[in-house]
This record gives structure tokens, sequence and C-alpha cells, in this order.
């Protein structure tokens, strides 16, 4: 059984790095395009340049930790070094400079890239802590959702707070309140982080020699498996979009960019309630068809959405609150699935590689959300966007259709791929008694 000190520190760890990729994920577009005065086009180009180095940058990062051997271990070394720099690389991105547009669009660039970067060092060796931590699927499962769970309040404080934060520090100059909000999530996300490297064990013990470049992408390339996982997280992007446009759709579709905190506050206790039976739900129907409910049911509250429109408050929230039930179990299942693959493919292939896996969950996260950003921000030049200005009302309801029709329907084709994995509870437990017989 873990120990409780170990588990919380694991999750508290998880809750200090999304607090930053909260700020990130909801809150850095609408910088770029209403304080730093880039416009939506090129913040979109942006974030789509930043993750296709990621594509490169993620597996290296995941190939580096698994050949890594300390006295600490594998993992819990990079979880040292790595929560200082990228405190300070998040007060980098949020700091305005008083330069030419041209200039502005090379800091964004070089300061967002080299965010993304250090993120990667610390968050691979964090996600693939948990497989070393224990195997039995049922202790990882609960350790994972405990850690999801503190994920999401992570995310969602950013969602909450910054915009109170930001009209407090600012006192009407956004760009001193953007900054300063950052400078005070990255000193809480920096204290957070370490409890990783301090509170927790590594017990399972990788091999002595370290695996070559080959050997790993090989053993990638038989994971089947997480090959699908990766291809249904991938048809889920829109989701994403919809997320990336919710500040615009509480500023300029509500008129009250204070009702962002209200909506985040609501999808927090929504995310909670439905991630708090995910290990029963498990147990009951297995990882692949509580996914495929959870997918279904989200994709019907989306479209429901829609339908209902935004001219009550009312409905605004109790659909606000179907539509995040679901996030935070989805969440647990992908990471409790992608962790399985890592047995899977040392029964197929001999090699334990769970940095090169956890890279795969890694570059998930940020392909998504840089394709998601990509497609917000040009979508928002498409139909019409201007900064700081009322919309015009095709421009306000393909903002809501981004926000709710898009994500409910293109989730939905996320079940195709996922009728064909085929890691259930008993075939794990199959493949752990052939890796213990063995060897």
């Amino acid at each position: 059984m873990i120990p409780g000190k170990e588990r919380y520190s694991f999750g508290f760890a998880l809750l200090g790095q999304n607090l930053i990729y909260g700020l990130f994920f909801n809150y850095l577009l609408i910088f770029y395009t209403d304080v730093y005065g880039i416009s939506s086009a090129a913040v979109g180009t942006l974030f789509l340049v930043a993750r296709t180095w990621d594509a490169i940058n993620d597996p290296l990062m995941g190939l580096i930790v698994d050949r890594t051997r300390t006295r600490w271990g594998k993992f819990r070394p990079y979880l040292l070094w790595t929560p200082v720099p990228i405190a300070l690389a998040t007060v980098l991105c949020f700091t305005t400079f008083e330069v030419s547009l041209t200039t502005r669009l090379v800091l964004a660039y070089a300061t967002y890239i080299s965010w993304s970067m250090i993120y990667t060092v610390n968050d691979v060796p964090l996600w693939a802590l948990s497989s070393a931590i224990t195997q039995n699927t049922d202790e990882r499962t609960s350790l994972i959702t405990l850690a999801r769970l503190l994920s999401l309040v992570g995310i969602m404080v950013p969602a909450i707070f910054v915009i109170p934060m930001v009209e407090y520090f600012g006192e009407g100059d956004d760009a001193v309140g953007y900054q300063s909000t950052a400078m005070v999530l990255a000193g809480m996300a920096c204290l957070l982080m370490l409890l990783a490297f301090f509170n927790t064990r590594e017990r399972v013990s990788p091999k002595t020699e370290r695996p070559s470049l080959k050997q790993s992408y090989v053993a990638l390339a038989a994971n089947r498996p997480l090959q699908i996982i990766v291809l249904f997280n991938l048809l889920g992007v829109f989701a994403l979009v919809g997320q990336s446009l919710l500040v615009y759709f509480a500023t300029y579709n509500l008129g009250d960019r204070g009702q962002l905190p209200i909506l985040a506050t609501i999808s927090a206790a929504a995310m909670v309630l439905g991630i708090l039976p995910t290990p029963l739900m498990v147990r009951r129907f297995g990882k692949k068809l509580s996914m495929g409910l959870l997918i279904a049911f989200s994709g019907a509250a989306s479209v429901a959405y829609f339908l209902v429109g935004y001219e009550s408050l009312m409905w605004i929230y109790v659909m606000t609150a179907l539509n995040a039930l679901t996030v935070g179990s989805r969440a647990v299942l992908v990471t409790a699935m992608i962790a399985d693959t890592i047995e899977y493919m040392q029964w197929k292939t001999g090699e334990r590689s769970e940095g090169v896996i956890f890279s795969v969950q890694t570059f998930m996260a940020k392909i998504s959300t840089a394709i998601g950003g990509f497609i917000g921000g040009v979508s928002l030049t498409l139909i019409g966007y201007v900064p700081n200005a009322v919309q015009e009302p095709e421009t306000l309801l393909w903002i809501f259709v981004l926000v709710t029709l898009v994500p409910g329907i293109t989730g939905m084709l996320a079940l195709w791929p996922l009728y064909y994995y085929e890691i259930n509870e008993k075939r794990h437990r199959e493949i752990l008694q052939a890796i213990y017989a063995r060897g």
C-alpha cells in the first residue's frame, strides 16, 4: 500500500505543475491578443510551431529519462532541478516588452518555446514516476485518480482566480496584473512541485543496461494500444478549442469577463464530482467501457448546450456543469491506460521504457493544446474577431459554436479507435503474470 504522505506529495506536485499549465491554457491566448497586441492568427501559428518542435523534444526527453541512473532513481532528479526554471520562464511569458511588433513576436516565440522545453523536462519524469511507485493496477488507478483530481484543482485555480488577481494587482493595467499574477502562481507551483522529489520512492527498479534509441523506438512502434490511445485523444482536440475560447465567450458573448471565475468554479465542482467515482466505475465496467460511456455522455452534453443556447444564465451554469462532469474521469482513465501499456510493451518486446511512453502522454497533451490553440487563433480571425471591441452577431454565434457544438460532434469520433483498444483488466493481469514468469 502506498503511504498517504507519498500519495499526496505526488498529487500536490501535479497540482503545482498544473497551476502553471492552467494559467497558460486558459489565459495565454487572450494575453497575447488583448494585452500584448499580437494577432490571433500569429499566436495560433506560434502555438503550432512550438508544439511541432515538441514532436521531437518530448520523445527525446523520454529517451533521456529511460537512460538515467542515479542514486535518486530515474525520475526524481529531474523533479529537483526543474521547478525554479519553470517558474522563471512562466513569468517571462507573461511579461510585456515595449518594443516593435516584430520584436514582440520574436520574444513571444523565444519565451514560450523555452518554457515548453523546460516544462517537458519536468512533466515526462513526473508522470512516469507513477509507474515506478507501484505496478499494482488498482493501486496505480487510485494514485492516478488522486493525482488527476489534484491536477484539475491546479488547472481550475487559475481559471477561477486569475481575472480577480489581474484586476487586483493591475489596478486597471492588465500587463502589470498578468505579470504579478504569474509571479504568485509560479512561486506557489515551484514549492509544490518539489514535494515529488522529497517525499516519493521509486519501487520498480529499471534494468541495469540502458536502452538504445533504436530499441526504444522499435518497442514504441510495437505498442499498438498506446498508438490507439494517441489517436482517440487527437480526435478529441476540438474540445480544447472550446476551452481556449471560453474566456472570449465570457467576455464577449456574456458581456462580462467576471462570469469566467463563476463558470470555472462550476466546472471545478462538476469535475471533482465526476472524478470521485472513477475507481468504482473502473472496477464495475473496466477502463475501456468506462471511457466509451464518458465520451458518449460528453458529446451529447456539448450538443445539448448548443441547442439550449446562452440567453439564460441559469441554463448556462447547468450546461457548464454537465459538460465538465466527465473531464476529470477521462483524464484519469487516459493516464491509467497509458500506464498499462508499459507492461504490455515490456511483455511484447522486453523493454520497459516508462520515460518514452509517458513522453507520449506529454506530447499528446501539448500537441492537442497546440492544435486547439492554432485552430482557435485562426478561427478568431476567420470569424471576424476584433480585440477589445463589440463583436458582430455572426462572430458571437461562431464563438458559441466553437465552444459547444464543434467539440461535441468531433469528440464522438474518438469512439471509433477506442473500439480497438485491447488491454482490459484481465488481460493486464495475464501480462503481469507472464512478465513475472519470464523473470
